[in-house]
């Protein structure tokens, strides 16, 4: 059983962005050094609290603050909403790579 010490905040989801199941995460102090492929999705639910792992589709940046991005299990922005105000997670173990610039060019 993992527990928070094996994840690292990168930000959270504000809103959806069109109809595909895009999110807004508006990004934590300091995610330089990510290349993640996969993100854990804190949700909470009758006390409890879960990290849920999705995968990646893309990451685009939408200004220096929030990027978009596209959670290959959300195909539309109805699935989407369920994820706004949730934090959003990586392992600590991809916690490390060439830096944000290159993980906003993975489509």
């Amino acid at each position: 059983m993992s527990n928070s010490k094996d994840y690292v905040l990168i930000g959270e989801v504000l809103s959806t962005n069109g109809i595909n199941g895009e999110v807004i995460v508006k990004l934590a102090d300091n995610p330089l050094d990510i290349t993640p492929k996969q993100v854990f999705i804190e949700i909470n639910s009758n006390e409890n609290i879960h990290r849920i792992s999705y995968n990646i589709e893309y990451l685009k940046a939408k200004n220096s603050l929030e990027v978009i991005l596209k959670i290959r299990e959300a195909t539309s922005a109805v699935q989407a909403s369920f994820l706004k105000g949730e934090k959003i997670y990586i392992s600590r173990e991809e916690f490390v790579g060439p830096g944000l610039e290159t993980l906003l060019q993975v489509k």
